[in-house]
């Protein structure tokens, strides 16, 4: 899907303003919960009300960040998540 049809998608299933969960799981660094909070809260250029859990696996050796983010509409959705890419270690992101 291109970013405009991913933009549409999202204004379609989603009334915003709204809290919109992300889930970025990566290797269990030691700063790795910290690099996700601090790309989510830089994506914007604003003040971001961002809510966050963590969860390691069994074995510790990967972290989950799961984040819920006050956006405005579907582009700062995909600014969160373009910045969030970027984020060294990360496996997977949702």
């Amino acid at each position: 899907m291109t970013r405009e049809e991913v933009r549409d998608l999202l204004a379609r299933t989603h009334d915003f303003p709204t809290f919109y969960t992300i889930k970025a799981i990566g290797a269990s660094a030691s700063d790795f919960v910290s690099r996700v909070l601090l790309a989510a809260r830089h994506s914007l250029e604003r003040e971001v009300h961002l809510r966050h859990s963590v969860r390691s696996t069994t074995r510790g050796e990967h972290v989950a960040v799961t984040l819920d983010i006050m956006v405005q509409n579907a582009d700062e959705v995909l600014e969160v998540y373009q910045a969030l890419e970027a984020v060294g270690g990360m496996k997977l992101l949702m």
